[in-house]
């Protein structure tokens, strides 16, 4: 079976997976030079069939990881969270969650009515992407949708070359959570846990980067540097508004809060004078106390000790080396294209879970993308 596999929020990337083995997988940045690029991988789409050598008609399905996205025909580039939208539709819809946050403490079924909502928004998405293919390269195979945290446990545990383990998912964000807990079994996943987009570990650290002065959900990499030159003293504060709930075994916010309602909480909470590289290594410590704790419970509770994770939170190598370090980890795999660019490649081995068991293997190499011989690097820089 041939697959095409596609993400299309941000990152986007294009994968072709043939018989579950990927062949190809391109992140759309990579062409269009657009950091973090989103919308339909245009380029990538392309290029991914020329490295697999197949054609339109060759494949059996398309995957394409997320439901609840607006449609976004060519790549446009990505500024950070805070800055200008340029979909404007994305921008009321950003806004009415961070209206709706403080009242979520009150009102329990508010992040189900945002979720919805922005699900409802998203919906004409499911044909116009299909059209899209066909109009574009004439790729008349089905397409199926995945959710986004499913496309991420995937592809943790199909390359994680561990039969039985313990797959995590931390991130800002995707189809209403930013978390989840998966059990892989002799091939087979089952989710036992999930964590609400609203609690979102990854979004505290987003809104720590936005505080210092960064993009965030772009520059999170100089957060966790920063750290290294600051001392946690605002550790305190900012546990103020994120616990690890041991009762119930999940990370939650202590006060209801999204986007720039957060910021202004957090702002107003610290001194007016703090410390870039203070609040900086004040997050990165929160971040791996809550993060471990939450994987501790979890790898307790469910007896696997061999750990797969995938989600941007573990991009930060700091949080990794502490999670690698608790008692009750014997291994720990992350999947190298943790953050939503690997979704493409997840997308597509969801497709080969739902036909059945898929054995868990060693990535066999990332190099999947083009490649360049001295004389392409040589013109290049002449040019």
């Amino acid at each position: 079976m041939i697959v095409l596999g596609i993400v299309d929020s941000k990152p986007a990337a294009a994968a072709v997976l043939i018989d579950g083995n990927v062949v190809a997988a391109v992140a759309e940045e990579r062409l269009c030079r657009m950091k973090m690029a989103r919308g339909m991988p245009v380029q990538a789409v392309a290029q991914v069939l020329t490295l697999a050598g197949i054609c339109a008609a060759d494949i059996d399905q398309v995957a394409v990881a997320q439901f609840g996205i607006l449609w976004v025909p060519d790549p446009l580039p990505w500024d950070g969270w805070f800055e200008k939208e340029e979909i404007a539709g994305k921008r009321k819809i950003s806004k009415l969650g961070a209206d709706l946050a403080p009242y979520a403490g009150r009102i329990p079924f508010a992040p189900r009515v945002y979720t919805s909502l922005k699900a409802w928004t998203a919906r004409k998405r499911q044909t116009q992407l299909p059209d899209f293919l066909r109009e574009r390269y004439g790729i008349t195979a089905p397409v199926t949708f995945y959710d986004h945290h499913y496309c991420h446990a995937t592809v943790a545990y199909a390359h994680c070359n561990f039969d039985d383990a313990l797959v995590v998912t931390l991130d800002g964000g995707g189809d209403g959570l930013s978390g989840t807990v998966w059990a892989g079994i002799n091939g087979k996943l089952q989710r036992i846990h999930a964590i609400d987009s609203f609690h979102s570990l990854g979004n505290l650290y987003s809104y720590v980067t936005a505080l210092c002065g960064f993009k965030a959900e772009k520059h999170e990499g100089k957060i966790t540097g920063l750290a290294a030159l600051g001392r946690p003293i605002y550790a305190d504060i900012l546990r103020r508004f994120i616990m690890f709930d041991a009762k119930k075994g999940t990370i939650r916010y202590r006060v209801p809060m999204y986007r720039e309602s957060a910021i202004k909480r957090m702002r107003a909470a610290l001194p007016t004078d703090f410390d870039r590289a203070d609040l900086a290594a004040s997050g990165q410590l929160v971040l791996e106390e809550i993060g471990a704790a939450f994987v501790a419970y979890w790898v307790e509770k469910t007896g696997l000790r061999k750990v797969a994770v995938a989600g941007g939170v573990f991009a930060n190598v700091k949080f990794n080396q502490r999670v690698y370090q608790l008692s009750g980890v014997e291994k720990l795999f992350v999947y190298p294209g943790m953050s939503d660019d690997g979704l493409a490649i997840g997308s597509a081995l969801a497709v080969h879970f739902g036909a059945g068991r898929v054995r868990p293997r060693r990535v066999a190499q990332m190099a999947l993308g083009n490649a360049y011989d001295d004389a392409d690097i040589e013109t290049a820089l002449q040019e």
